[in-house]
């Protein structure tokens, strides 16, 4: 990871500020894209047993991880999955939103913000008590 990156973990987002500008590192929605999966199965009626026989699965546990949000297809399950439903990969994957990102970002600064400010006024209480405030 470069220095200008940081990883936030609540928002499973990469997070590049340079200056005052900040790039998001485009991340997929897993509970989305399940669903999304789902209900291209659903459309084009194909049963998960369907499925697992095409994709060749053992079990349907994986299918069903899918749907759930748990997991996401590999690339090539993913190539297999677009053909079987006749659109590309891209129509499979959901993008997290970007508009809910940038206010959670904008949150998480201004929590920082109020957080940086109550350190440092309580940093100068303590300085009041001891009495070196202001020398």
């Amino acid at each position: 990871m470069n220095k200008f990156a940081a990883y936030n973990k609540d928002m499973s987002q990469h997070i590049i500020k340079k200056g005052d500008k900040v790039v998001i590192y485009p991340v997929i929605d897993m509970p989305k894209t399940g669903e999304n999966i789902k209900c291209l199965c659903e459309g084009k009626n194909i049963t998960v047993k369907e499925l697992q026989e095409y994709m060749g699965f053992a079990c349907p546990q994986t299918i069903y991880r899918w749907f759930c949000g748990l997991a996401l297809p590999n690339v090539d399950n993913l190539l297999a999955l677009s053909i079987l439903l006749g659109i590309t990969m891209n129509e499979i994957l959901v993008e997290r939103n970007y508009e809910e990102v940038e206010q959670s970002i904008k949150n998480r600064d201004d929590i920082t913000d109020i957080l940086y400010r109550r350190v440092i006024k309580y940093m100068f209480s303590l300085c009041r008590d001891c009495g070196d405030a202001g020398q």
